[in-house]
């Protein structure tokens, strides 16, 4: 457009200097040519020479620019091609990686950085294995050149926040981290890893905030278990609040964790200890009979039943099994939890008739046969050795009647816990009738 507008402007003023000549072409002007040397030229001699000079100047001007065009189009050509080919480059560096052949990936992503040393992808992938190699220094040195070529990469933030975990270097953690939720607003990937680097530091009140957010942005679907996460993530500053003597604290929290995932077991277990504590025994016997409502899971009920047994409250544990058999009476869990309630209290009529309710899977089960025998040799007070070792085979069976299973890595262990002792999965685990 340039050349254009000098073309444009020169041709108004050769109109302009053409007209003035024209009426002027008789006249003569002294041309000096050195202080004594002159001569007399018509008017139309040196107007034409401007014009000519110019319009020769004007060409100059948009030879200069084609031709700087030309030259600026075959760079700006030469050096797409050169990202391209380090797109290329990078591409076929990641399907190395995807098949195990890391140090094929890495050729192909420095010949990358060869040709386009600004190539944001490949800095971070070439940074993420010097990371997993151990070299923390060179990670963190090329995850901040691609933070620096793109202040607002949330890719970048997040592998050099990790690469300062890594390096332990906490506070430098953190402080990407903040920025890079500056930036994320809709990725869920993004925000996960946001969380994940705020639990791995201990900062569970970010972590519980980044996890409301993930929440707040995943679809219908997910939004189940990311509700679990947030409890385990609740549960878990509960329990440190616990340890700090904070009860009243833990008490609040504990009850968020249910508002926000009301099958998450463990937060009832918890709360209802943390009533106990607090001299709250109704509250405590509420919140677990709660859990058993809402999760129809016999865990809350065993933990109530123990409960009561520390206050020798034998009776009212029966209670607690008829209640919850009222509840769900197809559960043939709660059933044989009842007949052994029965036994306890020394009420083996109602426990034979109980148990001879029972016709699904349990009723053939070593537990249920057990009973049977309790049952008939009820009030046998002999040394009877064959009766001694019935007892010690019904408790032994009652210990190990019920396992618990892990959802998540289906891992089993003997014992109820709030967190998977395998994968650490918070509220996963739940009852495995054997």
């Amino acid at each position: 457009m340039a050349p254009f507008r000098v073309i444009v402007l020169w041709s108004l003023f050769a109109v302009g200097i053409l007209y003035l000549a024209y009426f002027n072409s008789d006249a003569w002007v002294p041309f000096y040519i050195s202080p004594e040397l002159s001569m007399e030229l018509p008017v139309m001699a040196p107007v034409l020479a401007a014009f000519f000079l110019g319009a020769l100047c004007v060409a100059i001007l948009y030879s200069v620019e084609s031709v700087s065009g030309f030259f600026s189009s075959i760079r700006k050509s030469a050096e797409e091609k050169r990202m391209r080919r380090a797109t290329t480059l990078y591409d076929t560096g990641m399907e190395r990686l995807t098949t195990g052949q890391r140090k094929e990936g890495e050729k192909f992503f420095t010949k990358a950085l060869g040709l386009n040393g600004e190539h944001i992808p490949s800095l971070l992938a070439l940074g993420i294995i010097r990371r997993e190699e151990g070299d923390l220094t060179e990670a963190i040195n090329l995850h901040s050149r691609a933070k620096g070529l793109n202040e607002k990469s949330a890719a970048a933030m997040l592998e050099l926040a990790e690469d300062y975990f890594r390096a332990e270097q906490f506070v430098y953690a953190v402080s990407t981290i903040k920025e890079a939720q500056k930036i994320v607003r809709k990725s869920l990937p993004a925000m996960r890893r946001i969380r994940d680097v705020y639990i791995r530091v201990g900062n569970i009140e970010e972590a519980i905030s980044a996890q409301r957010a993930v929440i707040d942005n995943s679809p219908v679907a997910m939004e189940k278990e990311e509700r679990n996460k947030l409890a385990g993530l609740i549960y878990q500053k509960a329990m440190e609040l616990v340890e700090a003597g904070k009860l009243e604290e833990a008490r609040d929290a504990l009850s968020r964790a249910i508002y926000d995932d009301n099958q998450f077991i463990p937060a009832y277990i918890k709360l209802a200890e943390v009533y106990e504590k607090l001299g709250k025994s109704r509250n405590a016997r509420k919140t677990l009979e709660s859990g058993f409502k809402a999760t129809r899971s016999i865990i809350p009920l065993k933990t109530l039943e123990l409960y009561l047994r520390a206050k020798d409250e034998n009776t009212a544990v029966v209670d607690t099994y008829r209640w919850a058999k009222g509840m769900a009476p197809e559960n043939e869990e709660i059933r044989i939890l009842l007949v052994g309630a029965y036994l306890h209290n020394g009420l083996p009529d109602t426990a034979r008739l109980e148990l001879s309710e029972i016709k699904g899977p349990l009723a053939g089960s070593t537990l249920a046969q057990l009973m049977e025998g309790k049952i008939i040799h009820h009030g046998d007070t002999s040394d009877n050795p064959a009766i001694q070792a019935l007892e010690k085979a019904y408790q032994r069976e009652m210990n190990v009647f019920f396992r618990f299973t892990c959802g998540s890595c289906c891992a089993i262990t003997p014992e109820y816990s709030g967190r998977c002792p395998s994968c650490g999965q918070w509220g996963s685990v739940g009852q495995l009738l054997l």
